[in-house]
């Protein structure tokens, strides 16, 4: 945890109930025990269903790849991954200016994410449509636990289905590569 400055943590089951009042304690709990001299709090992401989208583009934010000053004005796509439904978004100086939810039924992670890149270039044609410049970098909020080397860890997203396809792949990696093959279309 040492220099970690925010931590983001999304999950369908945040949407209220006895499910997330255990959660946030249990999160409060360990984080406490952990970070024995940090002052934090928990604070949900007051966007109803764009807050995975909000989230994901947050993420890119706070990684340092980007700063206010280098996205003014430019819209940021965000990717909240559920299992089978996907919602694609763009957010533009904090607000949400598109967002598409989509079903995606597929059983192969090269046919999941490569439709998840058509949906992203649908949302860049809409922005470009309108004017608003694609800052180039894509947000990705996606179920599972990660390994070191990016790759979902096996047994930690059955939304997508437990099944050798999906364990062992990195969703970036994926999803970085259906959408470069889209360019080259």
């Amino acid at each position: 945890w040492q220099g970690t400055s925010n931590v983001l943590v999304g999950g369908g089951f945040f949407r209220g109930g006895r499910s997330k009042s255990l959660f946030r304690t249990t999160l409060t709990d360990y984080l406490r025990s952990q970070l024995p001299d940090v002052d934090f709090e928990i604070r949900d992401i007051q966007a109803g269903k764009y807050a995975g989208v909000l989230g994901a583009t947050a993420l890119v934010q706070l990684s340092g790849k980007v700063t206010n000053k280098s996205v003014s004005g430019q819209a940021i796509i965000g990717v909240d991954v559920g299992g089978t439904g996907v919602d694609v978004g763009a957010v533009q100086d904090g607000r949400v200016v598109i967002l598409k939810s989509v079903r995606i039924n597929a059983q192969h992670p090269q046919d999941y994410y490569g439709q998840i890149a058509a949906v992203i270039s649908s949302v860049e044609d809409e922005l470009t449509e309108q004017g608003i410049a694609v800052y180039p970098v894509v947000g990705l909020a996606h179920p599972g636990s990660r390994l070191d080397s990016g790759k979902i860890k096996p047994g930690t997203c059955p939304n997508l289905g437990i099944n050798a396809n999906f364990e062992n792949n990195d969703p970036a990696l994926a999803l970085k590569k259906s959408l470069a093959s889209r360019s080259l279309d």
